[in-house]
């Protein structure tokens, strides 16, 4: 019905009767849900041909908005059998929708922490009875659990823990979309989980070190013997192993040369080599390209390699197995002397720190690391000692 289309209010029509055309059998209905202060309500045009038909017009219509806003004081006891109820059953009911457009990692991770934190805690709970008590008593629980790693109980770490309340918000949020609760029932802000910046980029001695452990061989024995391994009957031959050992090293100069993730290193193929850039679709960024610079040693290192196939890094012309990394990731750290805690992922960190400590502006350490935001370009802004030492002026 236009908006022009003028009322022909009559004080016998039931309430909620704006206009009733006899003639066209046509009647416009209006309904104000109950404690909203006038502020939420419905508008519908249907077919009434009679007069007698217009009170049951409008009790319809005021239970199928009553669908919508659930928890209004109406009038009547409202039906919400046809809309999941419970935490359970709507996630149930909508769990291909939760975890569609994710990548097989997130969406692994998410449907774990739905069936091993949320449900648990939630599943009995109905979605229009949830407060922040709920919440508080969620963050509560998970901060007190444990999970096991190499043999000891660990707590989860706060970057975990926003993590899961990241699930449980998305969760919430897509019943409100679809229209099973009325509003977002968690009211309070700041409930996240303060995280600790851990930063185990390497000193330019600790680069240097680690990059040269490819070129020791003895230092290479020297870690497989500590480790029980009996270099004299390797299969293949102790120098066959070392060989494929060194010949990953310019897999490692990519990695701190670029900062590319590991993902992202193992899919790394020659047509993405561009003149003196890689142009590479970062996996995890989805669609964002990234224009990476190349070093003059990172050139040298990718000449070295032998060409076999679609990818840079491979075994006989396929894929590099992620296991090999790992091995021989772990193998240079020992043979470096890395004491301190030291990831794959923080070569990455490590690139965006010395890019920073020689005077890149974030934006540019950004679009080299393929940052959707400057947010995420700060924890790399790691000052040098040179830096350090200007500050001196000020003395």
């Amino acid at each position: 019905m236009p908006r022009k289309t003028k009322t022909n209010r009559q004080q016998h029509w039931p309430r909620g009767v704006l206009a009733w055309y006899p003639k066209a059998g046509r009647a416009l209905l209006e309904v104000v849900v109950p404690g909203s202060d006038g502020k939420k309500r419905r508008r519908k045009e249907v077919p009434v041909a009679s007069y007698l038909y217009l009170n049951e017009a409008i009790v319809k219509f005021r239970k199928e908005v009553a669908q919508d806003f659930p928890t209004a004081p109406w009038e009547f006891a409202v039906e919400r059998t046809k809309r999941p109820q419970s935490f359970r059953e709507f996630v149930t009911a909508n769990r291909t929708l939760l975890l569609a457009q994710l990548s097989e990692r997130r969406a692994e991770l998410e449907e774990h922490i739905i069936n091993g934190h949320l449900l648990p805690f939630f599943g009995d709970e109905q979605l229009v009875d949830l407060t922040d008590r709920h919440l508080d008593e969620f963050l509560v629980a998970i901060s007190g659990k444990r999970y096991e790693r190499k043999g000891t109980q660990r707590p989860y770490s706060e970057a975990y823990i926003n993590t899961v309340l990241r699930v449980l918000r998305k969760v919430v949020r897509r019943a409100v979309q679809y229209r099973d609760i009325d509003a977002f029932p968690f009211l309070a802000k700041g409930k996240w989980k303060e995280e600790k910046l851990v930063k185990n980029e390497l000193s330019d001695e600790e680069r240097h070190a680690f990059l040269a452990a490819f070129n020791d061989r003895e230092g290479f024995k020297a870690v497989l013997e500590a480790e029980g391994v009996d270099t004299a009957h390797i299969w293949g031959g102790f120098d066959a192993y070392y060989r494929r050992f060194a010949a990953l090293k310019p897999f490692f100069v990519c990695a701190m040369h670029t900062g590319l993730r590991r993902g992202d290193l193992l899919d790394l193929r020659w047509s993405d080599l561009r003149g003196d850039f890689i142009k590479r679709v970062m996996n995890k960024e989805k669609d964002r390209t990234a224009d990476v610079p190349m070093s003059a040693t990172l050139k040298k290192a990718f000449a070295t390699l032998p060409r076999r196939g679609a990818y840079v890094f491979h075994v006989a012309g396929r894929r590099l197995p992620l296991s090999t990394v790992k091995r021989y990731f772990h193998l240079a750290v020992k043979i470096a002397k890395i004491s301190h805690p030291f990831r794959f992922h923080d070569l990455r960190h490590t690139c965006g720190s010395t890019l920073a400590s020689n005077g890149a502006s974030l934006p540019v350490i950004g679009r080299v690391l393929g940052h959707a935001s400057t947010r995420t370009t700060e924890r790399y802004a790691k000052p040098s000692d040179e830096a350090v030492k200007l500050m001196a002026v000020f003395d």
